[in-house]
């Protein structure tokens, strides 16, 4: 195979570098907020309702007074830490059934298959719907 046949083959990378322009700002606000947060993000300013944007506030302050810049470093920690866990646990039980079908074979692993293509074709907008 040519070299250039070989790089029309090759996957595109505009699906990663847009998955990191989207998810890098978050994770770097998420870094940022252990190390440093602007304000108590919890703390109660009534002088402060309302406040527009400005050098003390640089996203300004909700209707209790609170640094809105740093609720939201706060909130991409939590965030981050959410997604991280769902993945952890998600991808631990994804390898755990896989190497189970792997290794007994037979109706389990056919009974595995049947339960993932199920998963696969359910739209997940009917489990969302069933939980609210």
């Amino acid at each position: 195979m040519t070299e250039a046949a070989a790089e029309r083959r090759r996957p595109g990378r505009a699906g990663l570098i847009f998955g990191a322009l989207l998810a890098g700002p978050v994770v770097l606000a998420a870094l940022v907020s252990l190390v440093w947060t602007p304000h108590e993000p919890a703390a109660i300013d009534i002088a402060a309702r309302f406040r527009p944007p400005s050098r003390l506030n640089w996203l300004g302050a909700d209707q209790f007074g609170r640094d809105l810049f740093s609720q939201l470093l706060v909130g991409a920690r939590n965030s981050v830490l959410v997604a991280f866990l769902a993945v952890s646990l998600g991808g631990s039980v994804g390898v755990a059934l896989g190497l189970l079908a792997s290794a007994v074979g037979g109706w389990i692993d056919e009974a595995l298959k049947r339960v993932a293509d199920i998963a696969i074709g359910v739209p997940a907008q009917l489990f969302a719907k069933m939980n609210a």
